[in-house]
C-alpha cells in the first residue's frame, strides 16, 4: 500500500506490518524512522481527524512521545486514512527493566526508569495533556535491532492518538477536549471503575495520578499494588474489587483477613525509603477517599531522583575502576559483555579467578556476576575512602555533576586526602586495567 504523508509532502510505501488490532494496522514505511497507522474505516468517528490535526499542530518534545507527525492519505488531497508517527522499537518499561537488572546488587535501573516515567507524565500534564488510557503496554524503552535495551531510563509514550488533548471545535471555535473512552484495569482509578461506561467522562490529572502510581509500583516491586496471596490456599479476592474498595494491602484501611498478605516475593517494599512508601499510601489509600490527595508526577519524580541519588552516592565504595562500570551496567548504559570483561580482570586481581570461572559456568552467569561483584565491593571498599554523604537536590544538572565524581580516584567526593593518600590513589589509577579506565572515562564524560 502507498500513502501520501502530509508532513513529508510525498508518497511512501508501507512495508513491514508491525501490529494489527480493531483500530487498524501499524506498519513501517519507506520513510526512515516513520511508522504509519491506517485506521479501520468502521472505527473512526469524524472528530478523530480533528483531534489528530490539532495534535499535529501542537507537537510534544521530540524523543518522549510517538506523537502524530501528520495525516496519511490514500492520495495527495484525498481524505485521510491514518497518520504518521515516529517509529519506536521498544519493549514495555516493565519487561525492559526486569530483563536488564543484576539480581541482588542494586535497583538503579528500576528507580531511574520509574523517575523517567514520572517525568513523562509531568511533561504531558504541563501541556494540558491527560494520558487517559494508562497501560504498561503504552510506555516503552528503546531497544536495538537485536532486542537489547539501549537505555532503560528513556521511557517513551506510544499510542498517543488515544490521549485526552485540549483543542478547539472546528465549527464553533470554542475550547474542547478530545479523547477516547478507554481504560485498562488495574490502572483505572476506583472512581471510574464504578461507572457503567467511560464515554463522555472527562479525564483529569487526578485520574492520571492514580494510573502513574499503578505503573510505578510493578516497575519498582514486580507485582501490582493490590495483589495479595493467601497462605491458606483459598480463592483470592478479585484484584479490581480490591482497587474499588481502596484496600491497599501494604497499608490497609482495615486489617486484611487472616491468611491474606501483600504479594511481594522479593521483599522490596520494606526497603523503600519512607518518602516513597508514603507516596504510594497517598495514591492508593488516601487518594481513594479524596483523589486530590494523590501525588503529582512532579512529586514522584523528585522523590525517585532523591532515592536514586542516595543509591549512586553509595557506589564509590566499590573502588575507583569497577564502580563506574557497575553503575553503567545497572543503568543499562554498559553492555553485559563489557561488565563481564571488567569482572574477569577484577577477579584475577583479587585472586578470585577460579571461583569466578566456576560461577560463570553453565547458566550461573547472572548470579555469578552478582556474587563476584559483591566480593569486589567488599575487597575494593577497603582500598577506598568513605562514600560521599548528604542529600542531592532534585536538580538534574547538579545531580549529574555530583554523580560524575563518584568514581574519581584523584578527586574523591569525601574528605580531603593527604599527599600520601593522593599519590596512592594515582598509583592505583595508573595500574588499573584499560577496560576499567575506559569505563571510568565514559562515566565522567557522561557518555552512554
Amino acid at each position: 500500500m502507498t500513502v501520501y504523508l502530509d508532513h513529508l509532502g510525498r508518497t511512501a510505501d508501507l512495508t513491514t506490518l508491525l501490529g494489527e488490532g480493531k483500530e487498524g494496522k501499524v506498519s513501517l514505511c519507506a520513510a526512515p524512522g516513520v511508522a504509519v497507522k491506517v485506521l479501520a474505516p468502521g472505527s473512526v468517528v469524524a472528530e478523530k481527524w480533528d483531534q489528530l490535526e490539532q495534535m499535529v499542530a501542537a507537537p510534544m518534545p521530540p524523543g518522549r512521545f510517538a506523537w502524530p507527525l501528520g495525516l496519511a492519505r490514500a492520495a495527495a488531497g484525498g481524505p485521510p486514512v491514518g497518520f504518521a508517527m515516529p517509529f519506536v522499537r521498544g519493549a514495555s518499561v516493565y519487561e525492559a527493566v526486569f530483563g536488564n537488572t543484576v539480581p541482588g546488587i542494586c535497583g538503579l535501573a528500576r528507580i531511574e526508569a520509574a523517575a523517567d516515567l514520572a517525568d513523562l507524565f509531568d511533561v504531558a500534564h504541563a501541556r494540558g495533556v491527560v494520558i487517559g488510557d494508562v497501560s504498561d503496554r503504552n510506555f516503552v524503552v528503546p531497544v536495538d535491532v537485536s532486542g537489547a535495551v539501549e537505555r532503560p531510563a528513556r521511557v517513551v509514550g506510544i499510542d498517543c492518538d488515544g490521549y485526552d488533548v485540549p483543542g478547539r471545535d472546528p465549527t464553533t471555535g470554542r475550547p474542547r477536549r478530545y479523547g477516547e473512552p478507554l481504560g485498562t484495569p488495574p490502572h483505572v482509578p476506583p472512581e471510574l471503575l464504578a461507572l457503567p461506561t467511560l464515554r463522555g467522562v472527562p479525564r483529569t490529572r487526578a485520574h492520571d495520578r492514580y494510573g502513574l502510581a499503578s505503573l510505578l509500583f510493578p516497575v519498582l516491586v514486580g507485582t501490582y499494588a493490590h495483589e495479595v496471596v493467601d497462605t491458606n490456599g483459598r480463592t483470592l479476592p478479585d484484584l479490581v474489587a480490591l482497587v474499588r474498595a481502596g484496600q491497599f494491602p501494604h497499608a490497609p484501611v482495615t486489617p486484611l483477613p487472616p491468611g491474606l498478605e501483600p504479594k511481594d516475593q522479593t521483599g522490596r517494599w520494606k526497603y523503600f525509603p519512607g518518602e516513597v512508601r508514603q507516596l504510594f499510601v497517598r495514591a492508593f489509600r488516601d487518594g481513594h477517599r479524596d483523589p486530590a490527595l494523590r501525588p503529582t508526577a512532579a512529586e514522584w519524580r523528585a522523590a525517585l531522583r532523591r532515592w536514586l541519588a542516595a543509591k549512586v552516592a553509595r557506589v564509590p565504595a566499590v573502588g575507583p575502576a569497577l564502580g563506574p562500570a557497575l553503575v553503567g551496567f545497572l543503568r543499562g548504559r554498559l553492555t553485559r559483555q563489557r561488565l563481564v570483561q571488567a569482572l574477569d580482570l577484577a577477579a584475577a586481581r583479587l585472586d578470585l579467578a577460579p571461583a569466578w570461572a566456576w560461577l560463570k559456568a553453565g547458566n550461573r552467569l547472572r548470579w555469578g556476576a552478582a556474587g563476584v561483584a559483591a566480593a569486589v565491593l567488599v575487597g575494593a571498599s577497603l582500598l577506598r575512602g568513605p562514600a560521599p554523604t548528604g542529600p542531592v537536590a532534585d536538580d538534574p544538572a547538579r545531580g549529574r555533576a555530583e554523580a560524575s565524581t563518584v568514581g574519581d580516584p584523584v578527586r574523591p567526593a569525601g574528605p580531603p586526602r593527604s599527599e600520601a593518600e593522593r599519590r596512592a590513589a594515582e598509583a592505583r589509577w595508573e595500574g588499573a586495567p584499560p577496560v576499567f579506565r575506559e569505563a571510568l572515562r565514559e562515566r565522567l564524560e557522561g557518555q552512554p
